[in-house]
């Protein structure tokens, strides 16, 4: 069993969860902010067999796209300090099982 941990950047978190849930995973998603940016973000738990990881981190790539954003302390300095930050990262972690209760 794993336990796949995604961040995902809160405008993508939506459409990840809506694929996630068409092809059956069950997802628990836990609203979340970076440190960096300190932006709206979601993190995604999601337990499955590890014959499914690869799946799960396809729909995960295929529904969130990577951006450029104003850094938070760009905006106190008073310049336009932008990052190029990711659509999402993601933890697998082996885990002994879940149960559903």
């Amino acid at each position: 069993m794993k336990l796949v941990v995604a961040i995902i950047h809160g405008d993508d978190a939506k459409g990840v969860v809506d694929a996630l849930l068409q092809r059956e995973y069950r997802a628990t998603r836990v609203n979340s902010s970076g440190g960096f940016l300190r932006r709206t973000n979601a993190t995604l738990l999601v337990g499955v067999d590890e014959a499914a990881v690869d799946d799960v981190i396809s729909l995960i790539r295929l529904h969130t796209k990577a951006r450029s954003q104003v850094r938070a302390d760009g905006a106190a300095a008073g310049s336009d300090r932008r990052a190029d930050v990711r659509g999402a990262v993601v933890f697998v972690v082996d885990i002994e099982g879940f149960t559903r209760l």
